[in-house]
């Protein structure tokens, strides 16, 4: 039987919202459509896009979940313009500034000498000086663009801003709205982050499961209490690598997919899974390689983000995907040491215990 256990998370952008494509993707493989509330526009129509999925899928008798992913108190750049970079030269950044910001930050405990990093550490700066409270002087280690609503990332700087904003709820009541089947929350600390919106579900009687995004040093410090109180995880390894060392990363991923095999919650793998496919038909090799990996480590989704978002070859990300999840897959059922490396789900629990005998009689089927 060929069938997929790990599932396709892809991210619907300006390069895949049209009907067309969305029947497209769908075909290639995707299991489960996200739409990034962090890069919500007003001419993008969330209704229709969901919609669309909901009709093609039950059109072509497929099983596609859609998740939101709320954007949580995520420092972006708001310029509506490309700027570039040059390295060594300096720029203002905050209220106002060369680099603007989306929200006003406080810059009062800033030293000189932090780092700034913008696009998940594609581009590098230090600060000089504070200019205001509102403004400070960076100079840049390196040469690129900045696109608009890039993420920014500032060592030492307490931004003080709920988990759950004022704009996070409304998503969800947009999202209570249109039934959407999960949730993800961005920049969790605590197991207590998810109770805001558990009001709101109660509120108006209406349950959507809730995906905790780990990409907080914070996080990492409450990873079984999140675990235990959420429905879902998410390695954000993108704010994850510049939250904590890079070469941290891959140990925190295998460490937190094995503690989610053994509560049986589901964890998605996330960020730059086939980065270089935003430009290239086809990936490198250490993409590829890092992809199957988090599938060997018991990864129950891999995601896509700017690859299908943006990218110039969504269909061919998909489809390469795919084609990595079943080599792989194959290769664990057939080799009785590859099985042995997932995590089994502890089964002193009576629901753990008979899901698990249910997944080995379907196997054995």
């Amino acid at each position: 039987m060929n069938y997929r256990r790990t599932k396709i998370v892809a991210t619907f952008g300006p390069s895949t919202i049209s009907k067309s494509m969305v029947e497209k993707m769908i075909i290639a493989g995707v299991d489960v459509a996200r739409i990034n509330m962090s890069h919500y526009i007003e001419n993008i129509d969330v209704d229709n896009l969901v919609k669309n999925i909901r009709d093609i899928s039950k059109k072509l008798d497929r099983s596609v979940s859609i998740m939101m992913d709320l954007p949580g108190p995520k420092i972006r750049t708001s310029n509506e313009e490309i700027i570039s970079i040059k390295r060594g030269n300096s720029y203002t950044l905050g209220l106002n500034a060369e680099i603007p910001l989306n929200a006003q930050l406080k810059f009062k405990g800033i030293q000189k000498g932090s780092k700034v990093k913008i696009d998940d550490g594609k581009l590098s700066f230090i600060v000089q000086n504070k200019i205001s409270n509102s403004q400070i002087l960076i100079k840049a280690k390196n040469k690129g663009d900045i696109s608009p609503l890039k993420g920014v990332n500032i060592s030492g700087l307490d931004i003080n801003l709920p988990t759950v904003g004022k704009k996070d709820l409304e998503f969800v009541k947009l999202a209570i709205k249109l039934d959407f089947d999960w949730i993800a929350m961005s920049f969790i600390r605590s197991a207590a982050d998810r109770l805001v919106v558990d009001q709101l579900f109660k509120k108006n009687n209406h349950l959507i499961p809730v995906v905790a995004k780990i990409e907080k040093s914070e996080a990492i410090e409450q990873l079984d209490d999140i675990i235990e109180a959420f429905d879902g995880i998410l390695v954000a390894r993108g704010d994850l690598g510049l939250e904590l060392e890079l070469e941290k990363v891959p140990t925190l991923q295998k460490k937190i997919i094995r503690k989610c095999n053994v509560s049986c919650k589901p964890v998605i793998v996330a960020t730059q899974m086939l980065e270089s496919m935003i430009e290239n038909p086809i990936p490198t090799r250490a993409e590829v390689s890092d992809v199957a990996s988090a599938i060997y480590d018991g990864s129950d989704a891999i995601m896509l983000s700017g690859e299908t978002a943006v990218g110039k070859f969504p269909l061919e990300c998909v489809r390469m995907m795919k084609s990595i999840v079943s080599n792989v897959e194959k290769e664990i059922l057939e080799n009785e040491e590859f099985f042995n490396l997932i995590t089994s789900p502890d089964k002193t629990n009576s629901g753990n215990a008979i899901c698990s005998s249910a997944f080995e009689m379907a196997k054995d089927l």
